[in-house]
Order: C-alpha cells, then structure tokens, then sequence
C-alpha cells in the first residue's frame, strides 16, 4: 500500500475537493515521508486488517492523515459542517468545536480543533501507540517482523494487569486487556451523534470527569469544557489553586493552546513548538512576552497534557456509558 495515494484516495471520497482538507495532508504526509513513518502506518493497517473484534486506533494525536486512514477517531479539524451527499464543508469560526456549532438540517457538525502545525513542527519524533488484547500477540508480532526488527518490554501493574509492549520505529503497540476493552474497545466509533454527545455533556460529563472544585463553575460549551478538564489535569509546581487563579481563557491549558499563545506572540512555528513542549514538560524555558501574569503561569507548569487526549477522554467516556 502507498500510504500517500490512500490518504488522498479518502480525502477525495470524503471532501471532494477541499483546498484546505488537500493542504493539510499535504503538510503531514510530507511530514510523515521525511521522518521515514510511511512503513510504520503501513504496517499498523495490516494488523488492523487482522484484527475484527476491537478498534485499532493510534492513540490520538490530532493528525487528520489518520483520522482519514480510520486510525485515529477524532476529526482534528476546524469546527465545520459537512453534507455527505454533497461533500460539502463550511467552516465556522463562530465556535471552535463543531459541538457547539448551533444545528443545521442539512449538515451534519464536526471538528474538535486540533492543529497539526504544534507536532509537525516539533523537534521531538511523533511517537505513535496502539493498545490491543493480549490474545494478538503472537498475530500481531509476526505481522510486525516481517517489515521491523521488534524489541519487546514486559511490564507489571497492580490496576491495570500484565501489559507487553511491542515497538518498532517510533510506534509501540501495548497489549493489555484493561487499556483495550477500557478505552479502545468495539463501541468506541468515530461518527458521533452531537445531539446524543450534548446530552452526554450536560448531564454526565461533569460529575464523571471534573474534579470536585471544578463542579461548580458555569459551563456553557463544549470549549469550557475542553478548558476545564484540561485544568484539573494541569500539574503545577507549587499548590496554586488552579480553579480560581488560572479559569481565565486567557491562560492557555493545552500544549496546543501554549503553542498558538506563542505564534500569536510573533514567534515562528518552530520556535512555539519548543517552547510549548518544554513548558508542558516543567522546563521553564527564558519567554520574551509583556503579559508577567501569563510569564508566571508558565513558568509555575510542570505538566500540561496534549488537546487530543483530552478531548479523546470525553469522547471515550461519551461511547463507554451512553452506547
């Protein structure tokens, strides 16, 4: 399989001509080519023409080339409309999440905002991870040996149950039976239905995934929602309390919010790509910005946790109680 022609073959399926769906895939394939990743994916698309009886999703990371191969199941674009008849696509900006985007007939609403230029433009390498049932192992490790040479690690957890972990390249595929029919399991789909996922928000969401403090604060949309999860898992170095000193949507709560921060700051792709990962990391990298407020709230970070994981935890939550 060439893994170029495929994504285009999708993206033309599914949105036509779309300049901005071409321009996207363009950018990651070209990505994905110049790390040497083609035989990775490759690869992860033969196990999962093996496998029936589970997903097999990359663990997310927002890049629309894998949502479109089906191995992510987040759609990573601008909130957008989307008429499957027509292939039609109109993005409007006058929500981030197509979630929050207000109904229409003849649309069906999509997107969970996820760009692609804060990975792409990282000086780290993309590490990719599958988790599977434990049951494949064998399956899986003579599928991967035939491109790879594999190297395997065995560890044990009291919660989570005996996991071997396969990798080759920079992809890892886990096989724990807890992580597989927890988070990856059969109902986990990637067509949601945003009248069913808002009703999910509003009446379950909160008590389920926020933390306590979190409860009380008024929440409108699916964008403080993305925000305010992403702020119970923010880790900082002292004992700030997070809810009331940093709930302003002026502080950045994602790697990928950090990123745009810094972009909107003037700095280049590349320059808001280190830093938005050395500050998600507690590095506390030197920041030329006026805002001190802001420069104190990322120097006190120790960890700040990825938009595409966040989102996918509403998205797996959403598919493990409502389906």
């Amino acid at each position: 399989m060439i893994i170029r022609e495929a994504v285009e073959k999708k993206a033309r399926e599914k949105y036509s001509d779309n300049s901005y769906v071409k321009n996207r895939i363009v950018k990651e394939l070209d990505y994905f080519e110049k790390n040497d990743r083609f035989k990775e994916i490759e690869t992860i698309l033969k196990v999962k023409e093996c496998i029936k009886d589970q997903n097999v999703f990359v663990f997310p990371t927002g890049m629309l080339s894998l949502y479109l191969l089906d191995l992510d199941f987040i759609n990573p674009m601008p909130a957008h409309y989307y008429n499957s008849i027509t292939k039609e696509v109109i993005f409007d900006d006058s929500a981030l999440y197509g979630v929050d985007l207000p109904i229409n007939e003849d649309f069906h609403r999509d997107g969970f905002n996820i760009t692609e230029e804060y990975l792409l433009n990282l000086k780290k390498d993309l590490y990719l991870e599958v988790y599977l049932y434990e049951k494949y192992i064998g399956v899986v490790k003579e599928i991967v040996g035939e491109s790879f040479d594999i190297t395997v690690e065995t560890e044990e957890s009291d919660k989570n149950g005996h996991k071997e972990k396969i990798s080759f390249g920079k992809t890892s595929i886990v096989f724990n039976d807890y992580s597989a029919e927890e988070f990856f399991g059969k109902n986990l789909q990637r067509d949601v239905s945003l009248e069913n996922f808002s009703k999910y928000l509003s009446e379950d969401a909160v008590k389920r995934l926020m933390e306590d403090e979190a409860k009380s604060i008024k929440i409108n949309s699916f964008k403080d929602m993305v925000e305010i999860l992403a702020l119970s898992k923010l880790s900082l170095v002292d004992c700030s309390n997070k809810f009331e000193e940093f709930i302003a949507s002026k502080f950045p709560k994602t790697r990928e919010d950090i990123f745009i921060y810094f972009t909107k700051e003037g700095y280049s792709l590349e320059e808001s790509s280190d830093l938005a990962y050395k500050i998600s990391f507690g590095q506390n990298p030197k920041v030329d910005i006026k805002d001190e407020e802001i420069k104190k709230y990322f120097a006190s970070i120790q960890y700040a946790w990825p938009k595409a994981v966040i989102v996918s935890i509403f998205l797996r939550d959403y598919f493990k109680i409502c389906m």
